[in-house]
């Protein structure tokens, strides 16, 4: 009996950028440089980049990268600045057939094995949300505190284990499952970000699986201005807006601004340390308090206007 070709599943790599083409260029190289061996069939690839920049100033870059890509690239420029607006043009332009989404950054390059490492735990555990691991790669030595606590990393995860969250910098999500739902990047996180988090928290709470890919690893470009604590700060802060504006969404005002304030007692503990110098847990004191500031700043002042 003539058995039919087994045909390859179809990935749609997807990544945003914005007038970073050190960073494209950077994630472009190592696009070229997967491999797949842990998958029962090498994927299909399709690349896709939605360039939200006003001018376009990644076309030319992906035009003369096209002949050195293995796969074919789609390119598509969104004008109207936005978090949500750029990642839903990278939704709109990904073809019909595609089977996942594989989402990554343009300020991240990943390892050899990312996809085939994220392919193979789906096939192992059929969840449709899959997370990888972030590392950092610092551009210059990092103080002690910035390596020891994590503050710029995902991770390390276990292979197949719950995911605690899914995030744009490096997912594989099954794009039937978005498909069924009509979801899309709401357009209320477009100055602030956060809506990455904001739609995969969403899929999980429908009861969507979320799992772990230990091996699917992306580094992440850490310049030295962003280790700094005014950084953190700004960084954590955002975050806090995003969780409570989520929160505020959904109706759970009042537990948030519970925890926030807990939080913020915390924090005021912990980074009272810092008087006598940067610490991993002063550092961590200072990100609970600016994640704290920023929930009470949504919950207090915020609006739904993208």
């Amino acid at each position: 009996m003539n058995m039919a070709p087994m045909v390859p599943v179809h990935v749609a790599i997807c990544a945003c950028t914005m007038d970073r083409p050190a960073g494209l260029a950077e994630l472009l190289t190592g696009l070229a440089e997967l491999r797949f061996q842990k998958v029962t069939r090498a994927p299909r690839l399709t690349l896709v980049i939605a360039d939200n920049s006003q001018t376009g100033s990644a076309r030319a870059q992906i035009g003369a990268a096209r002949p050195r890509l293995p796969f074919p690239v789609i390119y598509a420029h969104e004008p109207e600045r936005g978090y949500a607006n750029a990642r839903n043009a990278l939704l709109d332009a990904t073809p019909g057939d595609a089977d996942w989404f594989a989402f990554i950054d343009d300020d991240e390059r990943p390892s050899p094995l990312w996809l085939d490492s994220l392919l193979a735990t789906a096939e192992a555990t059929g969840a449709p949300l899959i997370a990888g691991p972030v590392h950092p790669d610092f551009q210059e030595t990092p103080p002690g505190w910035a390596e020891r606590g994590g503050f710029f990393e995902l991770g390390p995860f276990g292979e197949g284990e719950p995911a605690p969250y899914v995030s744009t910098n490096n997912a594989l999500v099954r794009k039937s499952v978005i498909d069924r739902y009509g979801w899309r990047f709401d357009p209320a996180f477009n100055r602030h970000g956060g809506e990455d988090e904001h739609f995969f928290r969403r899929a999980m709470d429908a009861g969507l699986r979320a799992v772990t890919s230990a091996d699917a690893i992306v580094s992440e470009t850490i310049p030295p201005e962003r280790v700094t604590a005014a950084w953190l700060f700004r960084r954590h802060r955002r975050m806090g807006r995003t969780i409570a504006r989520i929160d505020r969404k959904n109706g759970r005002i009042a537990s948030r601004a519970i925890k926030a304030a807990g939080w913020m007692v915390f924090g005021a503990a912990n980074g009272a340390t810092g008087i006598a110098g940067p610490s991993v847990r002063s550092m961590r004191g200072l990100c609970h308090l600016a994640w704290s500031a920023g929930s009470l700043e949504e919950l207090l002042f915020g609006n739904d206007e993208a």
